[in-house]
């Protein structure tokens, strides 16, 4: 009985130690797993910060859709003031309209770890800062935005492409961007691109022009193939007008959404694969498409799940998540991530 307690004891370690050793594989195996088809992008955020002890994020970042919908409302607001001043200086709609453009501004792509991305972003808000404060004329309001971007996903997806060459032009962006990062980081799994969008206005042409060349003074802004873009906003969408405000209003909730992918005025944790239109339609996308239509796929979907192909994985949303959380941070009110 003596000898019996001893190897009772060793047995309860060594199943502990098991035990142990299976939950930390279990827990890597679902960092790196990706959500099922048709769930909820708040359900997958809570679930991604229960596994990563984060869940004091879940209702306060611009991942959580009653939160953006509090910053979207502030910042159109904002855009909304802009556009009456300039209307009220203005003979007529068109000439104020003339005075706004839509910018976007490419910085860089960078390592998924949040206190990596965090000091990238801090000095890229101040360079952009101090080129719009060193235009004459210029204003400028816009959102510094995160994205996770999969390289090998995109590359997987040019074999796919026949016809159209524009969809590429992310990845042949990402392709440059990935170049500047040292050897040893050029193989993982995911990146974060890190940009800027925002609303631009001033009193002419020509001062656009002097803005614009002020950016592209700017070295690693200036050798990212149309990595800096000041377009006009749009007066029609899809063979409709489409007034000032209605134009400021989807853009102050596009530029908040803090996730990757945006339909349907809506923020999902996916990949975005190209700039402009949807992915290719290969099986995976196909699939994840039509599954409600489906007998078959949505017989499966009910049993077993269908995982979604372009989902990110829980490292990936908790990382998003955390840089996100300390962008908004890095003011009191929690409007870190704008550039005024």
């Amino acid at each position: 009985m003596g000898e019996s307690i001893p190897k009772m004891n060793r047995f309860r370690k060594q199943m502990t130690k098991q035990s142990v050793r299976t939950a930390t594989v279990i827990k890597e195996e679902a960092k790196h797993s990706q959500f099922l088809i048709g769930s909820h992008t708040k359900v997958r955020l809570r679930k991604v910060l229960a596994l990563a002890g984060r869940l004091d994020l879940a209702e306060t970042t611009l991942l959580t859709p009653s939160i953006h919908k509090i910053h979207a409302d502030r910042l159109t607001e904002r855009y909304l003031r802009k556009w009456r001043s300039v209307r009220a200086a203005c003979h007529n709609t068109d000439q104020a309209r003339a005075r706004f453009r839509f910018l976007t501004l490419l910085d860089c792509i960078e390592v998924p770890d949040p206190a990596v991305a965090i000091r990238t972003i801090v000095a890229f808000k101040e360079a952009l800062s101090a080129a719009a404060q060193d235009s004459v004329g210029i204003w400028l309001l816009g959102a510094v935005e995160v994205e996770v971007v999969s390289l090998g996903m995109m590359r997987e997806n040019r074999k796919l492409i026949t016809t159209d060459a524009g969809e590429m032009r992310k990845l042949d962006v990402c392709e440059q961007l990935l170049a500047r990062l040292p050897k040893r980081d050029r193989h993982l799994r995911s990146y974060l691109l890190i940009h800027c969008h925002g609303i631009v206005s001033a009193v002419s042409e020509h001062r656009f022009h002097q803005f614009e060349n002020r950016l592209q003074s700017v070295k690693r802004w200036a050798k990212v193939p149309r990595g800096i873009e000041l377009k006009r906003l749009s007066g029609q969408f899809g063979g409709k007008k489409k007034s000032m405000e209605a134009n400021l209003k989807d853009i102050a909730r596009y530029i908040t959404k803090g996730g990757n992918d945006w339909v349907g005025n809506r923020s999902y944790l996916r990949y975005k694969l190209s700039f402009d239109g949807r992915d290719a339609s290969d099986e995976a996308t196909w699939v994840q498409e039509n599954w409600r239509n489906n007998e078959l796929l949505r017989q499966e979907h009910k049993e077993e799940g269908i995982e979604d192909a372009l989902s990110l994985n829980h490292h990936e949303v908790a990382c998003l998540a955390d840089v996100i959380d300390r962008m908004m941070g890095l003011t009191r009110n929690k409007i870190g991530y704008l550039v005024s």
